[in-house]
Formats: structure tokens, C-alpha cells, sequence
């Protein structure tokens, strides 16, 4: 590994000087014919050229070693970083410590040195001999919502020979993130909403059936379609039978996301509830998709952010670092846009779920969307409500 080496405090002029002293004293041994002088001139040579070779080692088969990976974790719990420096040489690294900066979005106590800016400033004593390695354990509590990486970080520690302090700085970008997931916001009667329409989960208590997925037959009774009797069992058992199918129903969800608010003069700004309006989001999408179901994600964040539906862990995992990544200063776009593509894109009903500001600039788009058949439901202060018709801003 490269390390970018940086001193502390320029020590040019000390070795120029120590020149500068050689060729001086050179010139008295000559004039004097001193030997004790030829012999402390030998003794700051050899210390000149010690001096020249400890620079040009130092940061050599120095390997730094931080997992490349995205750990993450919710409020409250504990995510553990590891650093491990390898010293391959036999040269030392006395009295040095790791330096490095990390959101406040986590914390360790025992290292934090200062806070600035939401900043924290973090400070680990490491001492390398010749032919060792160092690996730290650093436990960071999480605090709150956010997404931060090593930032500023280098190896300081003592020169041997001029004891000036130098920074190690390597080159090469650890990718390494801690992320926090929103904190998980209950929402009441979430569970009591339910779908009705046609689809492709089964479920025994459906008034619709898949008829390509039949299921068996039973006695044929005089209320069963002409239509729906097994013709080739009915000749084997002779004895009228009705073909039975799979019932189904169809749940897929969309969750709408606004994490803005208007102001008196019709202006969007960014929802000062935004951690709020995220743990609700981040609660129904992680039960809705706990549950087996499909969900895919809206968002009127940075023009438009769209996550298409899924049911897996991996679609959780992706939804929750999206709004994690979610930041205060995103551009915003009006939710009406949200409902008029939705409005324009689905070809199949839905449960439609919007969390954060609703208000009568929505209303025609929300009507449309009823009208199709989807059912809408508002999250306000953690509950659901049915979204019904009302006046839109056409009248």
C-alpha cells in the first residue's frame, strides 16, 4: 500500500543546517589537523545518512486492512469497525496513534476526542514495533438515521532520529460505510387493511379464482356453471363433476413518501417531521414485505426516486438505505406528479399508501386512482386512514 507522507512542521532548514555544520567543521579539521573533529564529523555524517534512509522507508510495507463492507444496523445496537495495520518492516512506529472523523450519526465515547459540525473527531493510541501488527475492535453505538464512512484518516506518530511528528495518509478510498436505518415508527391498524383484488397470492378465504391453476374437483351441485364441469371425471366416477380452482387474491403495494410540507405562499420546503415521516415508511414497508407481500417505493426526493416492487429481503434492505440516504436538502417535486404517473402507469389495482403532508392539490389525481379501482389510505400522527373522493382543484 502507497502512503502519502505529510510532516507536521517542514524540517528542511534543520538538515540544511546539518550541512552546512559538516562542511564547517570539514574545514576547521582540515585547518587544525584536529582528529577528534574528523571523528565527530564521522558521527553527524553517520547520523545524516541514517537520517536520509529512515525518511525513504518510512511507509513501506506498512499495510493498512479495513473490511471493504456496508454494515448496518438500527438505533440503539452496535456496529463494530475493525483496522488492523501490518508493519512488514523492521522499522518502528513509537508512540503513534490513528486519527479519523465519522458523522455523529455514531458514537464511541472512549475515543472521542472533540465534535464539531456534526462531525466526530476520533483519536487511537498505536504503537508498531518492527515485524507486528495492530488490529482494533472499535464498537460505535448507533445514535440516529444516517450513512457516514472514515473520513480524514492517517497514522501520526514520532520521527526516531528528529523526532518531528509525521502523518501517514493512505492512498488508496476505503468504501467501508456504517449505515443507521431509520428507526422504526409503529403505525396503527396497518394489519386490519386488506386487498380484495384478483392476483397471484392464494389464500382460502378469496372470493376470485385462478383458472389456471386447478386445484381437483367435488359433486357437482345445481347452482355450478354449465361451464365449470369436469367432463373426463365425470365419466369415470359417473357422477357429475365440477372442476375446483385455486383462490387467490392480488395484494401489491405502493407507498408514497412525501418528506415535504407547503408553506403560506404555496412553497415546497423540506418536512421538518422528515425523521418521523421515514421510521412510518420504514415500519409499513418492512411489515408489508415481512409478510410476503410486494411493495415498491415513491419518493419526492431528488425530482423523483422510484423503487420497482419486490418481496425479498434484499428489496427491505434497499428500501431502508434508501431512506436512509434520504438528506435535508434534497429537491423536491410535488406529490401530484407521484399520482399522475401512478395514475398513468397501473394497469392492475393496488393498495396505495401515502406517508407525510396530503392536501387538496391532490385530490383529482387521488380521485382518478380511486375510480381505477385502487384503494388509498393516508398514514396521519402513526394511523392509517381511508383516503376517500372529495373536491379536487377543478371543482
Amino acid at each position: 500500500m502507497q502512503w502519502k507522507i505529510v510532516k507536521a512542521a517542514e524540517n528542511d532548514v534543520y538538515r540544511q543546517l546539518i550541512l552546512a555544520f559538516i562542511v564547517f567543521l570539514t574545514i576547521v579539521s582540515l585547518y587544525l589537523d584536529r582528529s577528534l573533529v574528523f571523528i565527530l564529523i564521522g558521527i553527524i555524517v553517520i547520523y545524516y545518512l541514517g537520517l536520509q534512509l529512515y525518511n525513504r522507508q518510512i511507509g513501506r510495507n506498512l499495510t493498512l486492512e479495513i473490511p471493504k463492507q456496508f454494515k448496518r444496523a438500527f438505533p440503539g445496537e452496535t456496529l463494530n469497525l475493525t483496522i488492523k495495520i501490518k508493519n512488514d518492516s523492521l522499522l518502528p512506529y513509537l508512540n503513534g496513534y490513528i486519527s479519523f472523523k465519522m458523522k455523529d450519526h455514531v458514537l464511541n465515547e472512549d475515543h472521542l476526542q472533540t465534535t464539531w459540525r456534526g462531525l466526530n473527531y476520533y483519536q487511537i493510541p498505536v504503537t508498531l514495533p518492527g515485524k507486528s501488527e495492530v488490529s482494533l475492535t472499535i464498537p460505535f453505538k448507533t445514535v440516529k438515521r444516517g450513512v457516514g464512512r472514515l473520513k480524514d484518516f492517517h497514522f501520526t506518530f514520532s520521527h526516531l532520529l528528529s523526532f518531528e511528528h509525521l502523518m501517514l495518509y493512505p492512498n488508496e478510498k476505503n468504501l467501508n460505510e456504517l449505515i443507521v436505518f431509520p428507526e422504526l415508527q409503529a403505525v396503527d391498524e396497518l394489519r386490519e387493511i386488506r386487498n380484495q383484488n384478483p392476483g397471484t397470492s392464494v389464500t382460502i378465504h378469496s372470493p376470485y379464482e385462478d383458472v389456471l391453476q386447478p386445484l381437483g374437483t367435488r359433486d357437482y351441485v345445481t347452482s355450478d356453471p354449465f361451464q365449470r364441469i369436469h367432463w373426463k371425471a365425470s365419466a369415470k366416477t359417473q357422477k357429475l363433476q365440477t372442476k375446483i380452482y385455486e383462490r387467490n387474491r392480488y395484494i401489491a403495494w405502493t407507498i408514497i413518501v412525501n418528506i415535504s410540507e407547503r408553506s403560506s405562499l404555496d412553497n415546497l420546503y423540506t418536512s421538518p417531521r422528515l425523521e418521523k415521516i421515514l421510521s412510518e415508511a420504514a415500519y409499513i414497508a418492512s411489515n408489508i414485505i415481512k409478510d410476503g407481500h410486494k411493495v415498491e417505493i415513491y419518493l419526492n426526493s431528488d425530482s423523483l426516486i422510484h423503487l420497482p416492487e419486490h418481496h425479498d429481503i434484499q428489496h427491505l434492505k434497499k428500501t431502508l438505505e434508501l431512506f436512509t440516504r434520504i438528506g435535508e436538502g434534497s429537491l423536491i417535486i410535488p406529490v401530484k406528479n407521484i399520482l399522475y404517473r401512478l395514475y398513468q402507469s397501473q394497469t392492475k389495482s393496488r393498495m396505495i399508501i401515502m406517508v407525510g403532508e396530503n392536501n387538496e392539490s391532490n385530490n383529482y389525481y387521488i380521485n382518478k386512482l380511486i375510480s381505477q379501482g385502487n384503494q388509498l389510505f393516508h398514514v396521519n400522527d402513526s394511523h392509517i386512514i381511508p383516503v376517500i373522493k372529495g373536491t379536487d382543484m377543478y371543482g
